[in-house]
């Protein structure tokens, strides 16, 4: 996360402990994470399940990141077109090169 705000600034929430920040954006992602890497996906990266848009949809609004009421169409807000250009990379090589990253 540290690395995120880095790089991204404007995505570090203000006004917030950093520690209550942290804990709160790990938690974020690691909801994004199951959905990164649900079965359903056939190994398929960016694409996702509605069944699992629902859970990242309830874990929102569980913590106030949108509003409880809110009508999520996820038609309106993603689209599976550009899918098959998102795998269009050598994953070890990556994996390689975050184990071997030095901050």
């Amino acid at each position: 996360m540290r690395l995120t705000w880095k790089q991204f600034p404007e995505s570090k929430p203000a006004n917030v402990p950093e520690a209550k920040a942290l804990s709160s954006a790990i938690a974020v992602n690691q909801s994004r994470m199951k959905i990164w890497s649900s079965a359903g996906t056939g190994g398929k990266f960016g694409w996702f399940i509605p069944k699992d848009f629902q859970a990242v949809e309830k874990f929102a609004k569980e913590f106030n990141l949108l509003d409880a009421k809110a009508k999520v169409d996820m038609k309106r807000i993603y689209t599976e077109k550009f899918v098959p250009e998102f795998g269009k990379f050598d994953q070890k090589a990556i994996v390689a090169q975050a184990k071997t990253w030095k901050p």
